[in-house]
């Protein structure tokens, strides 16, 4: 990626392991237990970079980025079993009778949650500041990926990342008004950067809340006394920050080391 915007492998990082394939739909009832851990990935990513110890406790971006990136795996690997979901045992008990074994659709959901992570970034050396898909080189390539974008996450899912990113996208064309100097260096600061992040997350978060309450109200999901909060509830604030920041630190120095050696390990 060069000199655009830096973008950590937590922007809506699945909860739950699970393999991918195409899901172009992602409104059916049972569909509530693929919103509720993409939003609490996204609201427990808000907070790390709300965080004022673990980003002050950073000398730059990239020591944030490993420092993001570790404690969201600890949180993760810190649920239990998708089964014991507080969403996975609602939509199970209201809208399938408390009846597991009649969910196959259910399973089918949250056994094939939808593509994630590093998927798109803001061009920031661009004066047009593009959202564009973060694999691919050439403009064939990227093309491509976005139209395979397109084809594995439903319009409201990518509605909600790109809600993310234009974020960054009007950053990025008010920096370009103080000239491309301000542009290519907005991110010098971690905690320019996390502020940029915490926005971003801010306004993903209130679309993907929008899509799930859409569900929760449609009277034959059988769910409306329940609330957002009872699917996804809120992740608690906890961090280890010094394990944070150590991994932060040795990430940067393999990276470093890589980067010396051309990427050869």
């Amino acid at each position: 990626m060069t000199r655009s915007r830096p973008i950590v492998l937590v922007l809506a990082a699945l909860v739950w392991p699970a393999s991918v394939r195409a899901q172009a739909s992602c409104g059916t009832c049972e569909h509530l237990c693929m919103w509720a851990p993409l939003l609490m990935s996204a609201e427990k990513t808000k907070q790390l970079f709300s965080n004022t110890d673990l980003v002050g406790g950073v000398d730059n971006v990239l020591q944030l980025d490993g420092a993001v990136n570790s404690a969201m795996g600890d949180w993760r690997s810190s649920l239990g079993e998708v089964s014991d979901s507080p969403c996975y045992r609602i939509i199970v008990k209201e809208f399938y009778d408390d009846d597991p074994l009649a969910s196959s659709q259910l399973n089918d959901v949250v056994t094939h949650l939808p593509p994630s992570g590093n998927l798109l970034h803001v061009k920031y050396d661009d004066p047009k500041c593009p959202i564009e898909p973060a694999t691919g080189k050439t403009k064939k390539e990227k093309d491509q990926a976005m139209k395979d974008l397109k084809e594995r996450l439903c319009p409201a899912l990518l509605d909600a990342f790109m809600t993310h990113e234009k974020v960054h996208q009007a950053q990025c064309k008010a920096l370009w008004k103080k000239g491309a100097k301000a542009a290519t260096n907005a991110f010098a600061s971690p905690q320019t950067f996390a502020a940029s992040e915490v926005k971003a997350y801010e306004a993903q978060i209130k679309v993907m809340r929008e899509s799930m309450q859409k569900l929760i109200d449609r009277k034959q999901c059988q769910v409306s006394t329940h609330s957002i909060e009872d699917f996804a509830p809120p992740p608690k604030p906890d961090v280890d920050v010094q394990k944070a920041l150590k991994m932060g630190k040795a990430l940067e120095m393999i990276n470093t080391v890589n980067a010396q050696s051309g990427g050869k390990k």
